[in-house]
């Protein structure tokens, strides 16, 4: 009975997160800076018609409302039928909703990724500045965050293998878990260099912009790699002392975490009075 109070607990507060406050966060950015920043003055931001971002954020708040909507009702059917916490796979549930939480989220990125595109299309200038300053990682990523990082990660590996009697064989659910947290982590470091040195994709983005975005991101990922170290340790102590019905919980607060690590991080870096908007006024014509 406590592990069920405590697993809808938690889902109703991922339903809310995710679907309610996040995404009302975000809605409101978007607002503030269309009408702040408006087509008219601002139109390098803007490759597209003023109706298509009205339309684009009104889809955004209706899709999350839906969601919120469709995974109250999942989980009021999940209370009906008594729902089995100890079920095989039952941990994946929460997962599935998040994800599916999520995809409001990624088509905006999508959205992002194409209009992008259009701004360098669209952008007319000959001439462009560059940033000659040299780009070193600790000039972006906080020192200490980077480092708490790779501890966690390491006392991970350590206890992980320390509550398997240091069986690490290379058929050892022990192993497969060490890949899979090597294998995400590689593919951090891939996004962060490559937030680092490759070509700026926003053509009118200053180096200083483009520093603090960077920094976001990469926070956001290590905040996400913090939250994978933990949740490998959280689940094999499940696992040890068969506290399987906590399985279910223990995923839904590891999706919220990595949200709000992220999304917060990013929200908050990222803040629309940090930003230049100047650059994506009209150039004025030479006489």
């Amino acid at each position: 009975m406590t592990e069920s109070i405590i697993f809808y607990a938690l889902l109703t507060s991922q339903l809310v997160l995710m679907s309610f406050y996040f995404p009302r966060r975000i809605h409101q950015r978007m607002q503030t800076a269309f009408y702040t920043y408006t087509p008219d003055q601002y139109p390098r931001l803007y490759p597209k018609p003023a109706s298509y971002y009205e339309r684009l954020h009104q889809n955004y708040r209706l899709a999350n409302q839906l969601l919120l909507i469709l995974g109250c009702s999942v989980m009021m059917a999940m209370l009906a039928i008594d729902f089995d916490l100890s079920a095989k796979h039952a941990q994946m549930v929460p997962w599935a909703i998040f994800m599916i939480q999520m995809m409001p989220q990624l088509a905006l990125e999508l959205a992002e990724f194409k209009q992008l595109k259009l701004m360098r299309q669209s952008d007319q200038r000959t001439t462009r500045k560059a940033e000659l300053s040299p780009r070193r990682l600790f000039d972006i990523v906080p020192r200490p965050l980077f480092t708490v990082t790779i501890i966690i990660l390491t006392v991970s590996f350590v206890l992980d293998a320390f509550m398997n009697d240091f069986n690490i064989g290379f058929d050892t659910s022990t192993f497969y878990r060490w890949l899979i947290l090597g294998l995400g982590n590689m593919g951090f470091a891939l996004g962060a260099w490559w937030l680092i040195y490759a070509r700026k994709k926003n053509p009118y983005q200053s180096g200083t912009e483009r520093k603090l975005q960077a920094r976001a991101n990469i926070s956001s990922m290590l905040y996400v790699s913090i939250g994978m170290s933990l949740f490998v340790v959280i689940s094999e102590t499940i696992d040890t002392y068969e506290l399987v019905r906590l399985s279910p919980a223990a995923m839904s607060l590891y999706c919220q975490l990595i949200a709000m690590a992220s999304l917060s991080t990013m929200l908050n870096t990222l803040r629309l009075d940090r930003l230049d908007f100047e650059v994506y006024r009209e150039e004025p014509q030479s006489a």
